[in-house]
């Protein structure tokens, strides 16, 4: 699982409230087992418009890399 940092950078508006309740406890990345393969499930579309060119190499990892993620059962 992977969490949003302290300092996380908000492209657009958000309110103090959602920012610190909602956005930065949650869950930016979760991997679960799906029978014998894993599902990686982003809470946002790591390929939007293709603007955000770090996030492309998420979704890549996760995409060539994913069977090598040790997941606790």
């Amino acid at each position: 699982m992977a969490r949003y940092t302290d300092d996380t950078h908000v492209d657009g508006f958000i309110t103090d409230k959602n920012l610190n309740e909602f956005l930065k406890p949650c869950a930016s990345l979760i991997v679960s087992k799906v029978g014998q393969g894993r599902a990686i499930m982003f809470a946002d579309n790591p390929n939007f418009r293709g603007s955000w060119y770090g996030t492309n190499k998420l979704f890549f990892n996760a995409l060539f890399f994913g069977s090598q993620i040790k997941v606790p059962e």
